[in-house]
Parts: C-alpha cells; structure tokens; sequence
C-alpha cells in the first residue's frame, strides 16, 4: 500500500566519480570521461515504489550506487543490506520525477537518492549560447560563450550546482557561489568565495515558471537584453522578456505545476469575474510551464493562472499561510492528495506591496500532519500594472512567516514520470 509520507533526509551522502559508457541523465553529469553524482541516504525502511530497471547482486551500498551510475537512465536505487543476501535495484525514478514510497518489505532496505542539488549549465533560449567562468578564483565575472563548442558538453568551466534548499547557484570548478554585485543600476553578478552571498530569504535563486531564474524580486538578466557576441556579463535585472531567456539545461523539472491563460485587456473587478470571462479556464491552458514555488515578480499583464502542487507538511500541528497579490488571488488547500477535497483558505482581494507579510492576507489555522503530502493551488489573476505573487506560512509553534519553498513542494500524481 503506497503511504502518503515522506521522511526527513538523513545526513549521509556519497560524491562518486567513474569512467563508465556515455550517458547522461537529468541529476548526473558527464564531465570528459567522468561521470559524477552526489547520493544521499534518503530513505530508511523504505523504498521508491516504481518497477526497477534491473535488479542486480552486489557487495556493499557503494557497489550499489557504482551500478547505477554504469546504468542508462538510472537515478536512484533500492538496497537490501540483509547478510544472507544483497539486493540492488536500478531505478530510472527519484524523488523530483516519482515521489512515491512505501515501506519496505523487511527493515534491512534502504532508499539512496541524488538529491535535491542539479547539476546545470545557465544557458540562452534563443542561440544555445551558455555562460561560463575560468575556474580562476574569487570575484571573477560570469560571462557568456557563443562558442558550441564550449556549450554542448558539460566542462569545469560551464557547469554550476543549483541547490534548491539553500537556493543558491555555484560554480563546480571552484565551490564560489553566484552572488550579484552592487550597484544597483547594473548588478552583474561574480563567483563570490566559498560562502553563500545571503541577504535574507528573499534572495535565493528560484525557478519561474515562464523560464526565467529568480533572484528575490529580480532575475539573472543578460548584458545589453541578449547575448550577441562572447563575453558579454551576466547580471540581475528585471525579470521581462530578455530575463526569461536565460534558463537551467539539464534539471529536473520543477515541483509547481503553473497553467497559463491569456485574458482579455478588459479589467476584471475581481477573480471570480475573470474566471467566469474566461473560457479556457481550468481545462484548456495556452500553456504550461513549471516553477520552484508560487512566486513570480512584474512579468506580464491580463492573464490568469492555475498553480498546483502537493504540499508537504514538515511539522505536526497548526498552519497559518499567507498570500501577497497584485492583482487577485486564492490559495487552496486539500485535506490529503486529492484535489477533490480542497478548501479555500485564503483570498487575497486586491494588490497589496510585495515581500512584506505584515499585509498579506492570511488563512485561519490549519492542522496539519508531518510528512503527509496536502494538495495546495492557487488561483490568480493580472489585471494590467504591476503582478506578483508570494505564498508564505507560519510552522507550528512559530513566530516567524517563511516561503513556501520548493523543498516544501512535490509534483503532483498527473505530472509524475510513468
């Protein structure tokens, strides 16, 4: 029986590298002749509950991890550490593309994962060219490579690590992390030291769901709105058209279902005036993209969007949420995966200033249970101006309001790998 519950991720990981055939998955990376992955012990007692590619006999967890890096499109594995007997088994799933477990069949198994860290290369929609440092140290420049070459495989050079617990961006090569730089009217952005270059939990990296990579209510922006030539400075901007151009090669993809419909330039009064003027809404999108969280900052004007995603809770006890809006907006909550059953529970019912949860519009207390998985949406609507959104909440016992990051967040059933 599949449980809806996850566990903590226990603080044992692996860094493996071998020289095995050419392959290349979404969490591992082939650089040169290594391939290279990060493993952590995910799961204790449980077990991924997806038909394994092959299952193998080995000599130890690190034999294990060896043969799923030896495997096409493995990702994860099972492993069965009983002395009489042990089993691996290869799995093309993990908990970004199939987050679903159930406990295992004796308590000798064991779930190892890749984690929550990608492996990525930051690369332009529009002509494939990729940014790039030289691996040269402290407060260098990121700049961009118009050169294939340089930009096809992965190299020291063109590959960063995106982390999306601490939401930051660093080089591989190096260890610095990606930091902007000061002053405001051109923040480029430079790997800064061994340290990540927090401000607050406003600016960490995130996702958008149009493509874009957020930075607090910015975005990694390029040097004069387009990469033309080698050279040009990566920086952080406002995130318009020339910001979602800059995107994440080779991720997974992220937690938050986001359905796009384009609105009449006819102002609506509310949301529920531009859903009922709105046909498409819910089952035919324009579009759809997927994002780290229900954040997005001054992107477009007259549209509507359905967010989704299951929210998994990480303590026991009562919730409160938050939702900043500009211009309308509703967050719903399930009382367990299904859809079916959700509830509004907060309404956000006209534009409010951004980052400031003091007047955010807050939801009654919910009562939650750690480690099970609450099916969350949001409603919005833009109506011309500004438009933002930013879905925050109070942990039990807290006082202190936080975003509902992506770690909080998992696809939902439709949207998992088969």
């Amino acid at each position: 029986m599949i449980e809806e519950q996850c566990v903590t991720v226990l603080c044992i990981c692996f860094l493996l590298f071998i020289r095995p055939r050419d392959v290349l998955t979404k969490d591992l990376i082939l650089r040169g002749e290594d391939r290279e992955a990060y493993w952590e012990l995910a799961y204790d007692q449980k077990v991924l509950d997806r038909t394994p590619i092959i299952e193998v006999k080995v000599n130890g967890d690190f034999a294990c991890l060896q043969a799923c890096l030896q495997t096409p499109e493995c990702r994860s594995v099972n492993y069965e550490a009983n002395y009489s007997r042990q089993r691996c088994q290869l799995l093309k799933y993990n908990r970004l593309n199939a987050p679903v477990y159930k406990d295992a069949p004796n308590p000798y198994w064991k779930h190892f994962d890749t984690g929550l860290s990608q492996f990525v290369r930051i690369k332009m929609h529009r002509d494939n060219a990729c940014y790039v440092t030289t691996c040269s140290g402290n407060k260098e420049a990121v700049l961009s490579e118009k050169d294939q070459s340089k930009c096809q495989e992965f190299t020291d050079e063109n590959t960063f690590e995106y982390d999306m617990v601490s939401g930051t961006i660093k080089s591989h090569c190096t260890d610095n992390y990606l930091c902007p730089q000061y002053p405001h009217t051109k923040w480029m952005t430079v790997m800064s030291g061994d340290h990540p270059c927090k401000y607050d939990d406003k600016y960490k990296f995130r996702r958008a769901f149009y493509g874009a990579i957020m930075w607090g209510e910015w975005c990694l922006f390029p040097e004069n709105y387009g990469v033309s030539i080698s050279g040009q400075l990566l920086q952080i901007g406002l995130c318009t058209e020339a910001a979602s151009r800059i995107t994440f090669e080779h991720q997974a993809k992220p937690p938050v279902k986001v359905s796009f419909y384009k609105t009449s330039t006819n102002s609506r009064s509310s949301l529920d005036a531009a859903i009922q003027n709105t046909a498409k809404y819910p089952n035919t999108p324009d579009w759809i993209g997927y994002g780290d969280t229900f954040v997005f900052n001054d992107w477009n004007d007259y549209y509507m969007l359905r967010l989704q995603a299951n929210f998994l809770a990480p303590e026991n006890g009562e919730y409160k949420f938050y939702v900043s809006c500009d211009s309308y907006a509703k967050l719903y909550l399930s009382t367990g995966k299904d859809e079916g059953n959700k509830q509004e529970i907060a309404h956000c019912l006209s534009w409010v200033s951004g980052w400031d949860w003091s007047i955010a519009y807050v939801s009654q207390a919910v009562t939650l249970t750690a480690e099970h998985l609450y099916y969350m949406e949001v409603v919005f609507y833009e109506d011309g101006g500004g438009d933002r959104l930013q879905v925050g909440m109070k942990l039990p016992g807290s006082s202190t309001i936080q975003m509902v990051e992506a770690y909080h967040l998992q696809l939902i059933a439709s949207e998992m790998e088969a």
